[in-house]
């Protein structure tokens, strides 16, 4: 079975959806959606100045304007009566154009200001799974997500640019394990990285 949804509000802003199932407990989803955003108002008049902080607006901030898009696969699974789980894959990328972001202009003394960036690229690869065995839950969840900023600007008179493409990565992955008891209630054992 397999479901379509389109919404286009105006010339600047889509949403395209499409759902399908695979098998009675196998999704599959994907979506592409404009990412518009104006600047809200303490990006554009905050003025937090004394003398352990030096936070200013912008006034001339640009609207962000970009695209999303996303895959998502889900995967349930029951070998017996005590024993099922459930596998998700899913991928993100957004590409956004005056990403608006707090930024440090001056080092000493510390001084933000809100900037637009002038690229902005993020993607990833999410993987969750979870298992119960009678009264026994197993989690394991990975990400793996690269973040690229491209800003072209002069602050206090200084170029600053950043190559496209470069990405800089980070890595998630943490487990868990429950065991629950009409006594005890649960006991937990967790492990992050």
């Amino acid at each position: 079975m397999a479901s379509f949804n389109t919404k286009f509000d105006n010339q600047y802003s889509y949403s395209l959806a499409m759902k399908y199932q695979l098998s009675p407990n196998s999704n599959f989803r994907t979506e592409i959606t404009s990412t518009n955003r104006t600047p809200n108002f303490d990006e554009l008049y905050t003025y937090f100045v004394d003398t352990n902080h030096n936070i200013q607006g912008n006034e001339n901030l640009l609207p962000e304007k970009g695209y999303s898009s996303s895959v998502y696969w889900n995967q349930k699974f029951k070998f017996k009566d005590n024993c099922k789980g459930e596998i998700t894959l899913s991928t993100l990328y957004i590409n956004l154009k005056d990403k608006i972001e707090l930024a440090t202009v001056n080092i000493q003394p510390l001084e933000y200001k809100y900037l637009n960036v002038d690229k902005f690229k993020r993607w990833g690869i999410q993987f969750n799974s979870n298992l119960k065995i009678h009264n026994l839950h197993f989690n394991l969840n990975a990400s793996y997500f690269g973040v690229s900023r491209t800003l072209e600007d002069n602050i206090k008179g200084i170029h600053i640019a950043r190559p496209d493409n470069d990405y800089l990565y980070t890595f998630h992955l943490n487990s868990n394990v429950n065991y629950t008891s009409k006594k005890w209630k649960r006991i937990f054992i967790c492990v992050k990285f």
